[in-house]
């Protein structure tokens, strides 16, 4: 990958840009999830390649993990200030991914990620 971090803003333009879209309308959790969920498959079916069975059965354990969050995303848009609470969610992923990544992929655990977990906690504190 030539910029993977070219590629990480595009991603949060996207995944920034949507919540807002969403707001909008209303919609339940439960609509909400499955909407975002079928525009999604709508945009992978154009990349998409064979896949072995393993795959499919993480793709679907991701997908159920994926509709929990989403049910709780969809009140949170609905039901409060979406620019104080997203960015709690989305700071928080970065902390739980690290953590996750350490336990059960052996990424290592650095100062800099530490201190970075520091400096989340601290923004959360200051959202609330």
């Amino acid at each position: 990958m030539k910029n993977p971090l070219f590629l990480c803003f595009f991603a949060a333009f996207f995944f920034g840009s949507w919540p807002i879209i969403a707001k909008t309308v209303q919609l339940s959790p439960i609509w909400l999830s499955i909407l975002v969920s079928s525009g999604t498959i709508l945009v992978a079916m154009f990349g998409i390649t064979e896949v072995p069975t393993s795959g499919i059965i993480a793709g679907l354990l991701c997908g159920i993990i994926n509709g929990i969050g989403m049910l709780a995303y969809g009140r949170i848009i609905n039901e409060t200030e979406i620019s104080r609470y997203v960015p709690i969610i989305s700071a928080s992923m970065f902390i739980i991914m690290a953590v996750e990544g350490f336990i059960f992929l052996g990424e290592p655990m650095t100062i800099k990620k530490i201190l970075g977990f520091i400096a989340i906690a601290a923004g959360i504190f200051m959202l609330n």
